[in-house]
């Protein structure tokens, strides 16, 4: 509105003298110069503004280049990190010995709601998220186990953990047994008792990387009650390790030696040397270890497994596939002189299945072996395949089952089976307290008469005195024993009772 007023003043001026005309102009310059000062000023603070903005733009960039750098230089942290914690990884599996677990209870608490389902840990609110139902707390005991026949494993990975950093580890087992006979009715014995006891020094180094060296130094002295019952069933399985002596019944020897290799990212587990193949074949968890589970020997591994009874010069293969499934093969000699390697040695293969039924560990074997010697003559091989069976009901039960058969009328059994059951902790108070039961029978040569045949059962309660000590009182009776010809003839309803202490250190 005021431009268009100038504008016209201006031309009604325009007319008149030329000094009207220079005075009207220079009014109208200085009415309109206020708004051009406005302008100026507004461009100013716009430009004051974009300033402010490109120097917190130009500080942004330089907090993201610092949080970059930062950035990167934990990244470098975590890779040294890693890269530390692989080479302390591989330094404990160069150290690690053998495939077998070691035993462990322990008391965890979870929550279980009445439908059954169980957590380890409390649903917010206290209710259970499967089904809505309370939660209740108690305390379960869970164990995680794989017996080994002299229980290396459970006697040695301890001190090899606690030992990590020295370059030999020496570890201690001693078992001692007592047995007496209460109803003995062969005339040709008495009701007599028996002790004996083993003595094993554990020598371990690892000289190469993922490598284990193993030495096992071995006393035993006694021969168990078996002389004067004429059982097939074997009352002392560690009795039975024992190499009579010309000037006694005591023996020290070299029982084990071997290097073990695990190859292929921990896949491929190579044994070689003088070894005991019932420790990779025939495996249970329940039934494995006459030092710490069941005394008589057909419930320590199959009678028709047949492994040479000196430990000979031999090679173990195992190959895990991590899915479940291993496959492993094992070759001996006979004897442990050593000479005539292949000329009627010893071979076995085995499958391995682990299956999870009701969510519960469990295992599958199933071998086959041939035996290039006979019990009577060398002029005979014999053949026999077998499977063991254990499987985790509870945290604290496990039963087991084996069977197997020989084909030919020279083996020393013809047929095995057994069965029974595992548990721990039966006692709130004793956690660690296991109890077991078998029953098993096999029968001879079928050479031999049909009669011929031995039905056990035993029964045992293992109580931890402490870390290091246990005692073990044993109940073994046998319904009908196969007998040994007229000096031991066959006979019904033996029984023994007996007391086991074992220590390890």
């Amino acid at each position: 509105m005021a431009s268009k007023w100038l504008r016209r003043a201006g031309r009604r001026a325009s007319g008149g003298p030329r000094a009207l005309r220079v005075a009207v102009w220079v009014a109208l310059a200085s009415f309109a110069a206020p708004g051009t000062a406005r302008a100026q000023q507004d461009s100013a603070k716009e430009m004051e503004a974009l300033r402010k903005r490109q120097e917190e733009l130009a500080g942004a960039l330089d907090a993201l280049a610092k949080e970059r750098a930062e950035a990167k230089a934990r990244e470098d942290r975590l890779v040294q990190e890693l890269a530390d914690l692989r080479r302390q990884f591989s330094d404990l599996k160069a150290r690690a010995i053998l495939a077998e677990k070691v035993e462990e209870t322990k008391r965890i608490p979870e929550w279980l709601c009445p439908s059954g389902h169980v957590h380890d840990a409390p649903a917010e609110g206290g209710k259970c998220p499967d089904c809505g139902g309370a939660q209740e707390r108690r305390e379960a005991i869970r164990t995680v186990r794989v017996a080994r026949r002299e229980a290396i494993g459970d006697k040695i990975a301890a001190a090899l953990e606690e030992d990590a950093k020295k370059r030999l580890t020496v570890a201690t087992s001693a078992t001692g047994v007592f047995q007496q006979i209460v109803n003995n009715t062969s005339p040709a014995t008495d009701n007599t008792g028996h002790a004996e006891g083993s003595f094993d020094l554990y020598f371990i180094t690892t000289p190469l990387p993922y490598s284990v060296f193993f030495i096992d130094l071995e006393a035993v002295g006694g021969q168990g009650p078996d002389r004067e019952i004429g059982s097939l069933a074997n009352l002392n399985s560690d009795a039975g390790r024992n190499v009579v002596q010309d000037e006694g019944n005591d023996s020290v020897n070299v029982r084990e030696v071997w290097l073990k290799s695990d190859l292929f990212q921990d896949r491929l587990h190579l044994v070689a040397g003088k070894l005991d193949l019932s420790n990779y074949f025939d495996r249970n968890k329940a039934a494995n270890d006459e030092t710490t589970q069941f005394l008589t020997d057909a419930f320590v591994n199959n009678p028709v497994l047949g492994t040479p009874a000196q430990n000979g010069p031999g090679v173990s293969a195992w190959y895990e596939t991590k899915t479940g499934w291993a496959f492993g093969l094992g070759f001996q000699k006979p004897s442990d002189e050593g000479f005539r390697v292949g000329d009627g040695d010893y071979a076995i293969a085995e499958v391995d299945w682990r299956t999870y039924l009701l969510g519960r560990e469990g295992n599958v074997r199933a071998w086959g072996r041939r035996d290039g010697r006979s019990a009577d003559t060398e002029a005979f091989e014999s053949w026999a395949g077998g499977v063991s069976l254990d499987q985790e009901v509870s945290s604290a039960l496990t039963v087991f089952a084996r069977f197997g058969s020989a084909d030919v009328a020279n083996a020393t059994d013809a047929w095995a089976y057994s069965a029974g059951v595992q548990a721990r902790g039966l006692f709130e108070s004793r956690p660690r307290d296991v109890w077991g039961f078998a029953f098993g029978q096999q029968r001879g040569s079928i050479a031999r008469d049909e009669r011929d045949r031995d039905t056990a059962l035993e029964t045992y309660y293992r109580f931890f005195v402490n870390e290091h000590v246990s005692v073990s009182p044993i109940f073994q009776y046998l319904v009908h024993t196969a007998g040994n010809g007229d000096d031991l003839p066959a006979q019904d309803d033996v029984a023994v009772l007996g007391l086991r202490v074992q220590i390890d250190f």
